[in-house]
C-alpha cells in the first residue's frame, strides 16, 4: 500500500544511531472500510480488535491530501478508539504530527500513552476540542492544564515533540506552542507511576463542554531516533544541574539562548557563544526549559532544575 511508508533508517547519524518514520495519509484505503483492517497492521483498537465497532472508518468525506482521511463520530454503537502503537520507545527524540479537521458544531479528542495496554495504560497527555473552539489539554496526573483555541471547520496541525533523554515534551497547534512540560509526569485517572516511554497514538470519539464528537484526521506522521554519537557531541554541558544560584553551559557551537518557565513564560534571552554564566538567585524553585540555538541554524531543548 503507497499509503504506508514503515521503514528503518540504520547509520542514520552515526553507527549506533537507528531512526524511524511513520507516515500513512490514508489515500490507499477502500473508502468507508475500517482503518485497522486495511492498514494491515499499523493501526489497532484499544482492546486489539480491528475491524470491530470500535474501529473507525476510511473517509472521501473531507481530506488535507485528498481522497482519504479517516471519521471519528459517535454515530456507530460502540466509542471509536482507534490506536497507532509508537513502538513504545524509552530513549532519543521524537516528532509525532498529525492533521485534524473539527467539524463545525462538533468536538473531538486524542491522547498519546506512555503505556498502551488496555487494562492498565498510562496517558502523557489528553487534548479535548469542543464546538466553540475551545481547546483544553492536561498533562498526565493533571498538575498542568493548558487552554487554547483551534480552527473549526478547516485544516490544522498538531504536533507533539518529545526528549525522552531530556524528559521534556512540547505541544503545538498550528506551530504555536501550547505547553511544555516533564515528559514522565504521571498518569490522569490512574495511579500516578513515572514514566517516560513513548507508547502510543490514540484517537476517541469523545469530547467535552456539551460537543458532540466528529473530527477527521489526515496525514499522521511520527520521525525520530535514538540518540547517537552526533547527538552526544552537540549536546551542551550545563553544570550545576540542579543549580540553586548559577549555572554554566559549554558548547563550541552554541549561538544564544532562551529559557522558559514550566508554564510556559520566557524568563530570559540572551546570547552565549561558547560558554555562559546565568544567575538563577531571582529564579523560583523548579524545572525550566532551555531553547537552544546553534550557530549552523539548528536548534535543541535542554532542561534546568533550580532548587
Amino acid at each position: 500500500m503507497n499509503g504506508i511508508y514503515l521503514f528503518v533508517l540504520c547509520l542514520f547519524i552515526s553507527p549506533i544511531s537507528i531512526g524511524q518514520t511513520i507516515v500513512d495519509n490514508f489515500d490507499d484505503y477502500n473508502t468507508n472500510a475500517y482503518l485497522g483492517t486495511e492498514s494491515d497492521g499499523l493501526w489497532t483498537t484499544w482492546y486489539n480488535n480491528p475491524g470491530g465497532e470500535e474501529d473507525a472508518f476510511i473517509s472521501d468525506e473531507v481530506a488535507r491530501s485528498a481522497p482519504n482521511s479517516i471519521k471519528i463520530n459517535n454515530e456507530g454503537v460502540d466509542t471509536i478508539d482507534v490506536v497507532l502503537p509508537l513502538g513504545n520507545r524509552s530513549s532519543g527524540s521524537w516528532s509525532l504530527s498529525f492533521w485534524m479537521y473539527v467539524k463545525p458544531g462538533h468536538g473531538g479528542y486524542f491522547n498519546v500513552l506512555h503505556a498502551f495496554e488496555p487494562n492498565a495504560s498510562n496517558w502523557a497527555i489528553q487534548a479535548w476540542f469542543d464546538k466553540t473552539g475551545y481547546g483544553y489539554m492536561t498533562v498526565g496526573g493533571g498538575v498542568q492544564n493548558n487552554n487554547f483555541f483551534h480552527p473549526r471547520g478547516a485544516w490544522f496541525n498538531v504536533t507533539l515533540k518529545v526528549n525522552i533523554d531530556e524528559n521534556l515534551g512540547l505541544l503545538s497547534v498550528n506551530e504555536k506552542e501550547i505547553a511544555h512540560w516533564t515528559w514522565s509526569e504521571g498518569s490522569m485517572n490512574q495511579t500516578p507511576t513515572s514514566n517516560s516511554n513513548l507508547a502510543a497514538l490514540s484517537f476517541v470519539s469523545a469530547a467535552k463542554n456539551g460537543s458532540e464528537p466528529s473530527f477527521f484526521i489526515d496525514d499522521v506522521s511520527f520521525t525520530g531516533q535514538e540518540i547517537g554519537l552526533k547527538n552526544i557531541h552537540n549536546k551542551p554541558k550545563i553544570y550545576p544541574n540542579p543549580s540553586s544560584g548559577l549555572f554554566s553551559m559549554e558548547n563550541e557551537n552554541l549561538e544564544n539562548i532562551e529559557v522558559y518557565s514550566i508554564l510556559g513564560e520566557k524568563i530570559l534571552a540572551t546570547n552565549c557563544f561558547r560558554e555562559c554564566q546565568i544567575s538563577t538567585l531571582k529564579w523560583s524553585k523548579g524545572t525550566y526549559l532551555l531553547r537552544l540555538k546553534y550557530k549552523n541554524g539548528g536548534l535543541g531543548h535542554s532542561k534546568l532544575i533550580v532548587k
